[in-house]
């Protein structure tokens, strides 16, 4: 077995964790909007709400952190890419792979420039975002065209 296979088993023990702490995320979130809307106090559903933010914030970091390791698991998704296995789709797994390359490089900047040790410009960030729905799509092609 080689050293990016390896890694990226190791990795793949981490997306658990990630799961739960984006449960943690995602339901501070929608506590946020709950409390906004409540029918309470403005000022305690504000005090709420911007405390469920900040926990939100958070987890979102902690998410971050776990998704570090990602850009290892995306290379050896590129070094495990074979013409031979589907070739007329080939081109889309590989924009695929490289799309999902630079989002976990990209994922990795903006954590460093949160915890202070860079500036990031704001088109770095769309950047990412572009790179996520250019992997999304050729993702949703690629299990469409295999539905097929």
């Amino acid at each position: 077995m080689s050293l990016p296979d390896k890694a990226s088993r190791y990795i793949a023990q981490w997306d658990g964790k990630d799961k739960i702490v984006k449960l943690g995320q995602y339901t501070a979130r929608l506590l946020s909007y709950m409390a906004l809307h409540a029918p309470m106090d403005k000022k305690r559903a504000a005090n709420y709400a911007t405390q469920l933010t900040k926990m939100e914030a958070s987890f979102s970091d902690a998410r971050r952190a776990f998704r570090l390791g990602g850009i290892v698991r995306e290379y050896n998704n590129y070094l495990n890419l074979s013409p031979k296995r589907n070739p007329d789709l080939y081109w889309f797994e590989e924009i695929q792979v490289y799309a999902a390359m630079v989002m976990e490089c990209l994922e990795f900047v903006i954590w460093a420039s949160k915890i202070k040790i860079m500036t990031l410009h704001p088109r770095w960030i769309k950047l990412s975002d572009s790179m996520w729905m250019i992997r999304l799509v050729y993702a949703l092609t690629l299990t469409f065209s295999q539905l097929s």
